[in-house]
């Protein structure tokens, strides 16, 4: 007999016997499989024998049983809830979950853009980010006897505040504009456009720069702000959204 899940449906079983009479079936383990008439009901996980017998009469000596090992498996992992991704500002918590099915127990490891984390084995993953570089793609890995199955991975974010340094004055007006993390921690590529910066001329009304090419240089995301030549004066403020 073909192998079967807990969970497959009950199935028919068929034999005939060269008298004509009619074949029984029977199961050597009933909390494995029970046999009702020809149907085959599934019960639980393991193995057993299912017998075909015909026990003959006046005219026909019974027929030798015909035995076949029927194995039953459990239930593979499968997610049903995925975990979410999350904005959060840096030493707030930041909690990621997933459901999972599947014939217990179930195990579960929790990944950092593919790394396995220390101790991160439950179905649910608490952290406090303490800085940006906590920020990444998190997933998780579940198994159990019977298979495995990952997560699709939820992105972290991390919000940390600005230190805007003083606006360097250039030749023919324009000011460089540097800003980074406040607690040092270092700015790549990926980072700087996931700022706003905005200019006012009297600390009431802002506007969006938008005319600034970013670079990233040392950890510190730097601009130059055309704009700005033959202005009075120029307030600059730095938000992360």
């Amino acid at each position: 007999l073909l192998g079967k899940r807990v969970d497959d449906a009950a199935f028919s079983l068929g034999a005939t016997a060269s008298s004509g009479l009619p074949v029984s079936f029977s199961s050597s383990v009933t909390s494995v499989a029970s046999v009702g008439g020809s149907t085959v009901t599934l019960r639980g996980i393991g193995s057993t024998t299912i017998a075909a017998s015909q026990a003959g009469n006046a005219t026909y000596l019974p027929a030798a049983s015909v035995n076949q090992v029927l194995a039953v498996a459990g239930i593979p992992p499968g997610i049903s809830s995925q975990p979410g991704s999350l904005t959060v500002n840096v030493t707030s918590n930041a909690t990621f979950s997933v459901t999972a099915t599947g014939t217990a127990p179930l195990s579960y490891q929790w990944r950092k853009d593919g790394v396995a984390l220390s101790g991160a084995s439950g179905a649910t993953l608490a952290l406090v980010p303490t800085n940006r570089a906590a920020g990444g793609a998190y997933s998780v890995f579940v198994t159990n006897a019977f298979g495995s199955v990952t997560s699709n991975p939820a992105l972290l974010r991390v919000m940390v505040a600005q230190r805007m340094e003083r606006p360097e004055k250039l030749a023919g007006g324009t000011f460089k504009l540097r800003f980074s993390d406040v607690d040092g921690g270092l700015l790549v590529e990926a980072d700087k456009n996931g700022f706003t910066l905005q200019w006012s001329a009297n600390l009431v009304n802002w506007f969006d720069l938008t005319n600034a090419t970013r670079t990233v240089v040392n950890g510190t995301v730097e601009l130059e702000d055309a704009d700005a030549a033959g202005q009075a004066r120029r307030f600059y403020r730095v938000l992360e959204r």
